[in-house]
């Protein structure tokens, strides 16, 4: 059986275009850093550590420390947002270099008003 010789170069620019692009730029990029709150400096354990671009995240562990392994933008960027219930999230863009230390990273109390909230139940009869 003989293929069109034009075939193995369409399989190989369809491979390439399917390939995210921050995939071929580079590979990985690992950023380290620690959430705390403002007020007090105490650690967030559970803070999201989200790379937007790419969606991949890490949490924080209870000492507020955090290990995000994603990949390197095309654009050479990392777009970073850092959040916790009951905090303003807070959004960091820096360079991606191989290795990132962020430091220590303050989240801002955030107050949340619910409304009031009325549980009711049918009356049940007893026996």
């Amino acid at each position: 059986m003989r293929t069109h010789p034009v075939l193995p170069i369409v399989l190989v620019l369809c491979v390439l275009q399917c390939t995210p692009s921050s995939s071929r730029n580079g590979g990985v990029v690992t950023v380290r850093g620690r959430v705390v709150a403002a007020p007090n400096s105490h650690p967030l354990n559970g803070a999201r550590v989200t790379d937007i671009d790419v969606m991949t995240a890490a949490s924080a562990d209870s000492l507020g420390a955090f290990v995000l392994r994603t990949t390197r933008p095309s654009d050479g960027r990392l777009h970073l947002l850092v959040r916790s219930i009951g905090y303003k999230a807070a959004p960091i863009d820096v360079a991606a270099d191989s290795a990132q230390d962020l430091g220590t990273i303050s989240l801002q109390p955030e107050q949340v008003h619910v409304d009031d909230l009325i549980v009711t139940s049918p009356a049940r009869k007893r026996p």
